[in-house]
Order: C-alpha cells, then sequence, then structure tokens
C-alpha cells in the first residue's frame, strides 16, 4: 500500500486514536458535482475547533470495496464449509453488521488522521457523492450530522461541463461531445440527488442542513453563521472571519476576481448564473423539464 510514511503497527494506539475521533462531533458534507462542496469544506476546515478534509470517497469507493471483499469471502467460506466440512461444524459466516462495524472503524481510522487533536471537536468530510447515501452514514453514524449544498442545475451542469473538459476531455468529449448532450445526461442526476437528500432532511429534522451555493455566495457571512450554529461550532466573530477569509476566491486562486475565467483551475470563475452564457435557451428548457419541478422547487425558476 502507498501514502505517507507509516509508524510502526500498534492495534492499542490505532483503536485508541478512532475511539478518540468517534467521540468528537462529526459530520459530512455532500452535494451534487460542482455544487460548491470543496468550497465550503475549505471554510470550515479554516476553523479552529474544526477539521474537515476532502475527499474520501467513503461511500462510493471504500464501502463498495469492502462489500465485495466480503462477499468474495462469504462464497469461499460457504463453498469450504459444503465441500470440505460437511461433517463437523463450518466456520462462520460475516452478517451485515460485521462489515457495519468494518466500515465504520475504516472510516473513523481515515479521519483520525486529520481530526486526531485535542483542540478539534468536530470531524468532518466532504464527498460530493456522500447525499446519495445518507441512510448508510446515518446507520452507522447516529450522532452524525450532515450538509447538503445545493446550487442551480444549470449552473451545475455547466460546471461539471468545463470541469470534466479540463481533468478527462478524451471522456468528455467520446461520451458527450457538447455542453448541450452533457447537459440532458445531467438533469436526471441533479433531480435526483436533490431529490434523495431532500427526502432524507425531512425524515431526519435536525441531522440536515440544506443550503445554498447562491446564498453562500451572495450573504457568505449569515450563510458560515447559520452553519457553525447548525454544527455546534464556535461562531464568534474571529473564528468566523477566519472561515470567510479561508474560502476568498482571490485567495483560492492567487489573486484572479471572482468572474475571471480560468478554465485549468478548479477554481473556474466562482459566480451565480454563469449558465445563461453557455446554454441556448432550448437546452436550459430541457433541462428544466427533465428535472420534474424540482428546479422550481427549489426556488431556481
Amino acid at each position: 500500500m502507498t501514502g505517507s510514511p507509516e509508524t510502526p503497527f500498534d492495534f492499542d494506539a490505532m483503536r485508541e486514536r478512532v475511539e478518540r475521533v468517534r467521540h468528537k462531533e462529526l459530520f459530512f458534507i455532500g452535494g451534487t458535482m460542482k455544487a460548491g462542496t470543496t468550497w465550503l469544506q475549505l471554510m470550515l476546515n479554516a476553523h479552529p475547533e474544526i477539521s474537515c478534509q476532502g475527499e474520501g470517497h467513503f461511500t462510493n469507493v471504500l464501502i463498495p470495496g469492502l462489500v465485495e471483499c466480503y462477499s468474495r469471502y462469504t462464497s469461499v467460506i460457504e463453498d469450504k464449509n459444503r465441500s470440505i466440512f460437511q461433517e463437523i461444524e463450518g466456520f462462520p459466516l460475516p452478517v451485515r453488521n460485521h462489515l457495519h462495524y468494518v466500515g465504520a472503524v475504516a472510516m473513523l481510522l481515515l479521519m483520525s488522521e486529520y481530526g486526531d487533536s485535542a483542540a478539534i471537536k468536530l470531524v468532518g468530510e466532504k464527498t460530493p457523492d456522500n447525499i446519495r447515501a445518507l441512510p448508510m452514514l446515518h446507520l452507522v453514524f447516529p450522532r452524525a450530522r450532515f450538509i447538503n449544498i445545493i446550487r442551480d442545475g444549470r449552473d451545475v451542469a455547466v460546471s461539471a461541463w468545463f470541469h470534466n473538459l479540463r481533468v478527462s476531455p478524451e471522456w468528455a468529449m467520446k461520451n458527450f461531445g457538447s455542453l448541450e448532450r452533457f447537459s440532458d445526461h445531467y438533469a436526471s442526476i441533479w433531480q435526483r440527488e436533490v431529490e434523495t437528500a431532500h427526502i432524507f432532511a425531512k425524515a431526519n429534522p435536525g441531522r440536515v442542513l440544506e443550503m445554498t451555493y447562491e446564498k453562500l455566495h451572495d450573504d457568505g457571512r449569515n450563510e458560515m453563521a447559520r452553519v457553525l450554529t447548525f454544527l455546534g461550532a464556535d461562531d464568534s466573530e474571529a473564528s468566523l472571519e477566519r472561515c470567510l477569509t479561508a474560502g476568498e476566491f482571490k485567495r483560492l486562486t492567487k489573486g484572479r476576481q471572482m468572474g475571471e475565467e480560468d478554465r485549468n483551475s478548479h477554481f473556474r470563475k466562482g459566480v451565480v448564473g454563469d449558465w445563461r452564457h453557455h446554454m441556448t435557451e432550448a437546452t436550459a428548457a430541457r433541462f428544466a423539464e427533465m428535472t420534474k419541478g424540482w428546479l422550481r422547487d427549489m426556488g431556481y425558476e
């Protein structure tokens, strides 16, 4: 395995780290692709009581990998029990709670790499796909809080298109070839993710904070104060200022002004309503139709 240099294996020390982090306040950030999850994560990570990293891809990579591993292991043990040990008791098979436990410990162990400090009271992780797996995260971390950041789906589609052109241009052109085709593809994804997270939030009052990129963009101070209050973090002016400073577009881009585009940057433009400069009326109309009213329900029409 690769990564940072490891200290000698110490089971007890690792278990203690996991327990320390488990008893801190945990939270997870999710949102549709290019909705501002990285921006929010960086601001929260600047808070003196918070450590929030991204992206761990727990729910869309780590846990599915563990599920596959357990499935293969179970098949082998079942076959051995059936074919070799018919006359004696076979080896016990894994059960679902074993997988839940191993998954929870794996996530906590990774979060302990950045959250195991006495000064840190809240430990968070940001992966956009978290909003697809809120029930699973809630099952293994019932005290955890969740932040879902929502952005106008049309802006998300435009930003995601340019993101794909930057990181995987051959894939983007081969599979879609144009913003119009990508937008048609992405509309249902945006609708499904927003709807799924919204339903979970309604079913679990007090556990999920829904916020929008637009409000964070236009009224960052009040929105960040609302986030800190939700998490139970210090919301003093000093802490709030640290968060806001960390999220300044000019700081993140090393000098660019908001609206000044750089298509080679993760922080391409940082504006609201950019879809109007890239989508045709027909494309925007199709997007609205395909999102089944959620664009309207979220206040974007």
